[in-house]
């Protein structure tokens, strides 16, 4: 595949930051976008300058795509992907995957039926900064992890998806899903899951969630859709030092602090790139033949999966 031709599935807001990463991408572009309304999809069409437009039926018979993005709402993350795998579409499917296991497990077992690639789109797991912390985590150099500490609070309109049970929303999967995911990046599975926080018509609008590992290391994580005002961070404290992520989920940089006053501050700064990393990689699976990512695994999203699922039951939070 000299060139890999994407089709975008859900034409909101996200899917415009796709549409302006995938530019930096080499090899790859946007020909056509999916929706539910012709017409929605023909207005994006043309805003965008694409090839086609698609009704979700009619992309199911298309024979001009390689591999579809899904950026709907997470209550449909499943049926949409599932459709788009049993017709043989390779797909990128944004974060959290699924609102359950179980429909996460069934999303993995059609791309295995497929023999096609799904992976989950948590863009900060191949962000250059990403890979540079693990590399200095793993290096032991501040021996090994103790604690950490996540929060991510962001404000929302009133009528977002957020606070809405019947698409797929709450804390958790919109946004505890990225603390969560780089505690698990960094220590893997927790022995235990212990979660607090506040539920409204149906749905968790503060969250304070507990893990405890094997080797006694714990991780506190923070995350609403009501706070006072926006944070963004995470700080990793190690048997020898710390080290400080501002907004560790766009990536942009990170503070080394070793014990003692005389300790050097390594610093380490990255360009803000966007999706243009996953999209790369994603790309590169389809070029190699290559059916499940290295760095995010279909087991990889299922154990994260399963923390935020056993914290949703903890909270009482189900959905339709």
């Amino acid at each position: 595949m000299e060139n890999i031709r994407w089709a975008v599935c859900g034409l909101g807001g996200i899917s415009h930051t796709f549409m302006r990463a995938i530019k930096k991408v080499e090899g790859a572009s946007v020909v056509a976008c999916v929706s539910s309304s012709k017409e929605r999809a023909e207005a994006y069409k043309q805003k965008y300058k694409l090839e086609a437009a698609y009704t979700y039926d009619e992309l199911l018979t298309a024979k001009d795509i390689d591999a579809v993005y899904v950026c709907t709402n997470m209550n449909v993350h499943s049926k949409n992907a599932i459709a788009f795998l049993n017709a043989g579409f390779p797909v990128l499917c944004e974060k959290a995957l699924a609102t359950t296991v179980q429909e996460a497990e069934a999303m993995f077992a059609a791309a295995r039926a497929a023999n096609v690639p799904l992976m989950e789109a948590m863009w900060t797991r191949f962000l250059p900064c990403t890979e540079k912390l693990l590399e200095v985590v793993n290096s032991k150099k501040l021996g090994e992890i103790r604690k950490m500490s996540g929060v991510m609070n962001n404000i929302f309109p009133k009528n977002h998806r957020v606070f809405d049970v019947n698409r797929g929303g709450g804390t958790m999967l919109d946004m505890m899903v990225y603390n969560v995911s780089y505690a698990h990046f960094l220590k893997g599975v927790p022995q235990k899951v212990e979660a607090r926080g506040e539920v409204r018509n149906g749905v968790d609008v503060t969250c304070d969630l507990d893990l405890t590992y094997p080797d006694g290391a714990v991780a506190c994580l923070e995350s609403s859709s009501v706070p006072k005002a926006f944070k963004f961070r995470f700080e990793i404290r190690l048997e020898k030092g710390k080290i400080v992520i501002p907004h560790f989920h766009w990536g942009t940089g990170f503070k080394v602090y070793g014990n003692g006053k005389r300790a050097a501050t390594e610093k380490y700064r990255f360009k803000f790139p966007n999706f243009t990393y996953e999209i790369k990689h994603f790309n590169n699976l389809l070029k190699t033949k290559q059916t499940e990512s290295p760095l995010r695994s279909p087991q990889d999203t299922l154990e994260v999966m399963s923390i935020l699922e056993e914290a949703n039951n903890q909270l009482g939070v189900t959905f339709p």
